[in-house]
């Protein structure tokens, strides 16, 4: 594989040395299929994109179809289902258009594709006949090998095991015949499934060690990740608790590393708010006890100093009148009981503190490991349920994964803010560039960026060496991106200016987006209520962004300014630290 994106990196170069545009786009679309099959979302899709790019300027109609196809399962791997198959329609579209035979089957291979994903057997099954005629009567070896492993599915979920596995043989057969190792590897990884299913443990494990060996081999890390779940199972049937748990561990690791964060979205929106209300619930319960308390012990003040005041009167009353010492010793025994109370509610009033205090220390140490657990049990119930074809255990697991996948996003945010209410930030300031981080952070969001077809300007006074908690402020810039992003329409602008005034450095960050109302910019402004509203494309999020924000910016001795018409977009001013002029 890596001698194959070798070859391919020269020959690009060669193609654009030698200007030839419709050569230069097949090498920009197969560089992006070479980081499709390791796994690599991002980089294949940005090549994608190039290829498209040049492809429609030279109207390599063929060679657009094939992209645009390409594209689309990249956002069938995102989970995008209503994006992909808007976009393979479009490329099936411009396939009927110019009359280009193979282009339509091969959308119609991704429409059946997309459809067996989202367990429509039915929508599936129309195209896939169609498709495997065309494949025969045009000799397609690689098109049959690929189409087999779908028909291999229907039948498995089908719970027709024996007709899977002749399925899954003939694709590893035809891919095995044209030295396609990534096709081989998923087709022994359905061949071992299979017979694990079957109870023919052996020839489970020969076909599952052979697709990992040719996995590794060709660094294929989403048919790899998938192979080590499959061991893991099998060695956990055979009674092998050890080797399954070591599969297990390579399985959930290998998940972890193909998790991009580009791909993730926020928490959702129930689960979220859950959460917050019941933190929120808490934490005013035990302000209204603490409240209660001080009410008590002002009270209680009050009834003592009457208490000395009665004391002074009897000890007057005394000296004029002997009699009234027993009465007086009575006085002294209500001191005593008072003074009790006064001990009482004040243990009652530090236990209430330190039940806040561990309430806080969950949230910022405790939260992110159980939630990462959820969602590798999530994962192994969703693919369970799939195997098992119950549509109902598929949905509900199908929800518990997507919540859990959000839910680990939000963990940071979660953190920084539980850490600013126990007043533990602690910053750490050094010089540094923050044009370097600016430049990071807009990278880090270009798939979102994209996806809106939002255009980003930067303009960055130098020097922008500032003085500050490079960390902080990474967080910074990020959450008031994101946040440009998500209420910024399709095709808008977002704008990052970079101005030092006096001894600071000004970071606006301007959108053309809805803006936000005077009582969403007071709230956010004097750390009131969180406001979490959807986006322009309906995404969820829970209002912490910009708090979180807004506190690391007081931590760093800046402060933040919001500029804002609803309607009309708005502007973020942040002079977030100090500016080290040459």
């Amino acid at each position: 594989m890596i001698l194959l994106s070798i070859f391919l990196n020269q020959g690009l170069a060669l193609r654009k040395w030698i200007d030839d545009p419709i050569s230069l786009g097949r090498s920009l679309n197969n560089i992006g299929l070479v980081y499709w099959r390791k796994g690599d979302i991002e980089n294949s899709y940005s090549y994608y994109m190039k290829a498209l790019e040049v492809r429609q300027a030279c109207r390599d109609n063929y060679g657009i179809v094939t992209t645009v196809n390409n594209i689309g399962l990249i956002y069938q791997r995102m989970r995008y289902y209503e994006l992909a198959e808007e976009t393979i329609r479009s490329a099936l579209q411009i396939s009927d258009s110019i009359k280009y035979e193979a282009g339509r089957i091969y959308s119609l291979r991704r429409l059946s594709s997309l459809y067996l994903e989202q367990n429509k057997f039915d929508q599936a099954a129309k195209y896939l006949d169609e498709i495997l005629v065309s494949y025969k009567k045009r000799n397609e070896k690689s098109g049959l090998a690929q189409i087999y492993n779908d028909f291999g599915l229907i039948q498995e979920k089908k719970n027709n095991l024996q007709g899977a596995r002749e399925f899954y043989q003939q694709s590893r057969d035809r891919a095995h015949d044209i030295n396609d190792k990534f096709i081989e590897s998923f087709a022994l990884l359905n061949l071992g499934r299979v017979n694990r299913l079957s109870k023919n443990d052996g020839a489970g494990l020969s076909s599952l060690v052979k697709a990992k060996e040719l996995a590794e081999k060709g660094a294929f890390s989403s048919v790899l990740r998938d192979i080590y779940l499959e061991l893991s199972k099998l060695f956990e049937e055979t009674g092998d608790a050890k080797e399954a748990l070591f599969y297990l561990n390579k399985h959930v690791s290998l998940k972890d590393s193909l998790l991009n964060e580009t791909v993730l979205s926020s928490v959702g929106e129930m689960r979220i708010r859950y959460e917050i209300e019941k933190s929120e619930e808490t934490e005013k319960h035990l302000q209204t006890e603490v409240e209660t308390q001080n009410k008590i012990t002002l009270f209680l003040s009050i009834f003592t100093i009457l208490i000395l005041i009665g004391i002074i009167g009897l000890v007057y009353l005394f000296l004029r009148q002997k009699k009234l010492g027993k009465l007086l010793e009575l006085n002294n025994q209500e001191m005593e009981r008072v003074n009790a109370q006064l001990r009482v509610s004040n243990d009652e009033l530090m236990i209430a503190n330190e039940t806040k205090n561990k309430l806080f220390a969950i949230i910022a140490h405790d939260l992110k490991s159980p939630f990462v657990s959820v969602l590798g049990f999530a994962e192994i119930l969703k693919e369970e349920a799939d195997l098992i074809s119950n549509k109902s255990l598929s949905e509900y697991s199908d929800k518990i994964l997507s919540a859990s996948y959000k839910l680990v996003d939000l963990v940071n945010n979660l953190t920084g803010w539980a850490l600013v209410q126990r007043n533990l930030i602690k910053v750490n300031a050094t010089d540094f560039e923050i044009s370097e981080v600016c430049a990071k952070v807009i990278k880090e969001a270009s798939l979102n960026l994209e996806l809106k077809d939002i255009t980003t300007t930067t303009s960055l006074e130098v020097p922008s060496l500032i003085h500050a908690d490079p960390e902080m402020i990474s967080v910074i810039v990020r959450n008031l991106l994101a946040n440009a992003i998500k209420f910024t329409n399709k095709g808008g602008n977002i704008d990052v200016t970079g101005l030092i005034i006096n001894d600071k450095y000004q970071l606006t960050v301007s959108d053309d987006g809805v803006g936000m109302t005077e009582e969403q910019t007071e709230s956010v402004l004097t750390g009131g209520t969180t406001i979490s509203t959807y986006g322009t494309s309906n995404e969820k999020g829970t209002g912490l962004g910009l708090s979180v924000s807004r506190d690391f910016i007081l931590q760093n001795k800046g402060d933040l300014k919001i500029s804002s018409v609803p309607g009309q977009g708005k502007q973020v001013y942040s002079r977030v630290a100090k500016s080290l002029r040459d």
